[in-house]
């Protein structure tokens, strides 16, 4: 191979290399329908979750429910996303989970 088609096999490297960083991106400016998981404690989950307004007894099997099987988000409202589980739903900062 010569320089010239070096240049350009490298050049082709770079711009997919770029490619793939857009897609990943794109995927987190909007991740709605993506499966998230949480990136605090149980026990921090808890306090945040009581101050949205949950229920004592729904708040536990949410919770549970998040930390086990992590949730769907739903929607978006400003830094917090609406995330669904299977026992209820819920908003919470987008700081305190990461995409599954």
């Amino acid at each position: 191979m010569n320089k010239k088609e070096n240049k350009i096999l490298e050049n082709f490297k770079k711009w997919i290399e770029g490619q793939n960083q857009f897609d990943e991106k794109i995927k987190n400016a909007c991740p709605i329908r993506e499966q998230a998981r949480s990136n605090i404690s149980s026990k921090k989950l808890y306090k945040i979750l009581s101050v949205e307004g949950l229920e004592d007894g729904q708040l536990d099997k949410v919770v549970k429910d998040f930390i086990k099987n992590g949730g769907e988000i739903k929607s978006i409202k400003g830094n917090k996303y609406f995330i669904e589980v299977s026992k209820g739903n819920f908003y919470i900062n987008k700081n305190y989970v990461f995409l599954d």
